[in-house]
């Protein structure tokens, strides 16, 4: 699994108090769109969320695509980490701590339907009209970049282009083990 360290202000490993893990996933269906996850207010993100502590990433992964699709992910469906972000921030939120933040990125193929009578999202992602579409991954493309270029909300370009970088290592990533 290749992995980006993202360290802008050169911190030191006992410097940071504090280490977050989320997974998220590129869920591909049987005819190569990718799902892409949007909220009414023009966020755009891959499924996933928080790693519970203790628990296995790939468990992390599947529990997060059930409880925000539907998706009961088994043996019969293709689940892999291929990319990992470890960003070091510095005076996180301005709380004056030091916060390691890891996304682990999976490949999840699937032509399991998404069912909305299968979900738990938490109570904002309700409030925020969650909801997935399947896209091509230039669509996919398209639509981060435009939101980067044009939402307001700053919190939405960041995951934006994060999810962009990350789509730029899912499709580099799928090249290579494709030629193996």
């Amino acid at each position: 699994m290749k992995t980006l360290v993202i360290n802008k202000d050169n911190l030191k490993e006992e410097e940071v108090v504090d280490t977050v893990t989320r997974v998220k996933c590129f869920i591909e269906n049987g005819v190569g769109e990718v799902m892409l996850a949007s909220t009414q207010g023009g966020c755009m993100m891959l499924p996933g969320g928080h790693v519970e502590e203790g628990e296995d990433l790939t468990i992390a992964a599947q529990r997060e695509v059930q409880e925000e699709t539907g998706i009961v992910l088994g043996g019969e469906d293709f689940i892999a980490p291929f990319f990992e972000i470890k960003d070091y921030i510095k005076n996180y939120r301005g709380r004056g701590i030091n916060r390691i933040a890891r996304m682990i990125y999976f490949h999840i193929r699937t032509d399991k339907q998404v069912d909305l009578s299968n979900t738990n999202m938490t109570e904002e992602e309700k409030s925020m009209g969650f909801f997935t579409t399947f896209v091509s991954p230039d669509s996919m493309r398209e639509m981060l970049e435009k939101n980067i270029e044009h939402n307001e909300e700053e919190i939405y370009r960041v995951i934006s282009f994060e999810t962009l970088r990350a789509l730029n290592e899912f499709q580099s990533y799928k090249s290579t083990s494709s030629k193996k």
